[in-house]
């Protein structure tokens, strides 16, 4: 189904191996989903509902309960997710009282961008909703590698958005720096979840076999190497409710003479977990303005970094993820130094075998 310019349409009902709904380039158009639950469409790379081509202005309302799953759909390259953002410069705003839960394809965000589109904007007013990623995409913003432009979430929305992969829970994707704006205010309550970190795991890929950090709550993605500069903003009101839990760093367990490899773990507001082959932007590149800071440990903020897998590499709750050591040897267990006392011992024994044997030979 392809929606023009201009359309105000209610969509109703189940679809299980379809197409999807498309809003085509510069357009603008209401859609109301009134119990929609589409899974399993036809062709690989296709999101349930996509705002296609750049440009496009669309205003979703939500009755009842909606579900827009994507999981078999897409590629790590980007990735579809159950809501895309195609090419730049789209809006999608989200009213209503109803619900609605957005899976993403391999790669894909539950909401949010394939690729790193600093011109589109989500903003999300009320509802109740659910977002959640799929191998490296962030729950709201951008997919594997990529990062969306703006989000907002205001009014009465309330939103759980769940990263995978090292992905954020609203932010960037995995192995990418969030670079856009994250705004949350009104009476909006929202639960960001960031990833666990894990390792790169395709044989043909040059980077096989190293860790990934764990994702922000809020923020960037996890990293293995990611070398995006740049400066992203998250600015969170008193008035709204928010808990952000960042992801765990990972371990990469070694399979031959290469020793284990480690990284850190992503903040909860802030930066994604890296190691010590990631540059410093996954870490830094994200701007906490002091009225956020002074939330800390207030009943409306509650944000804890992820845990590290080795000894280093804590992320902070408002700030940095961490960064672990890149190559840590393998564990080997030291000999055991003898005491003062038991150097006594063993000498007092051998003297004594030393006179027996001694004894022996007088006997003898």
């Amino acid at each position: 189904m392809t929606v023009y310019n201009g359309a105000d349409i209610e969509i109703t009902g189940t679809v299980v191996g379809g197409g999807r709904i498309t809003v085509a380039a510069g357009s603008t158009a209401t859609i109301t989903l009134n119990n929609v639950n589409t899974s399993g469409l036809n062709g690989l790379g296709t999101c349930p509902l996509a705002l296609n081509g750049g440009g496009s202005n669309v205003t979703l309302n939500l009755q009842g309960n909606n579900t827009l799953d994507a999981t078999a759909q897409g590629t790590y390259a980007g990735g579809y997710g159950g809501i895309c953002l195609l090419n730049d410069n789209n809006t999608l705003t989200i009213n209503g009282l109803g619900a609605l839960t957005a899976k993403g394809g391999a790669g894909g965000a539950g909401i949010g961008s394939n690729g790193n589109r600093p011109g589109d904007v989500i903003l999300i007013n009320s509802g109740t909703i659910t977002a959640i990623g799929s191998g490296g995409g962030a729950g709201i913003g951008g997919g594997w590698n990529s990062y969306a432009g703006s989000v907002t979430i205001t009014g009465t929305a309330n939103v759980t958005a769940v990263g995978s992969n090292s992905g954020a829970g609203i932010g960037a994707g995995a192995n990418a720096v969030f670079m856009g704006s994250i705004t949350i205010n009104g009476n909006a309550t929202v639960k960001a979840t960031g990833a666990n970190g894990g390792t790169v795991t395709d044989p043909a890929s040059a980077l096989y076999g190293l860790a990934i950090g764990g994702g922000a709550g809020i923020g960037s993605g996890g990293s293995y190497g990611n070398s995006s500069t740049g400066v992203g903003t998250i600015t969170i009101s008193p008035t709204a409710t928010v808990t952000a839990q960042g992801g765990n760093g990972s371990l990469a367990l070694s399979t031959g003479p290469t020793p284990d490899m480690y990284s850190g773990s992503g903040a909860g507001i802030g930066g994604g977990g890296g190691n010590s082959a990631s540059p410093l932007a996954n870490q830094t590149a994200v701007a906490l303005p002091a009225a956020l800071l002074a939330l800390k440990g207030t009943a409306n903020l509650k944000a804890n970094a992820g845990t590290p897998t080795g000894a280093v590499g804590q992320g902070e709750d408002l700030g940095m993820g961490g960064v672990a050591t890149k190559w840590v040897p393998l564990a080997t267990t030291a000999a055991a130094v003898p005491t003062l006392n038991e150097w006594a011992l063993m000498l007092l024994a051998l003297a004594m075998l030393g006179m027996a044997g001694l004894h022996a030979r007088r006997r003898g």
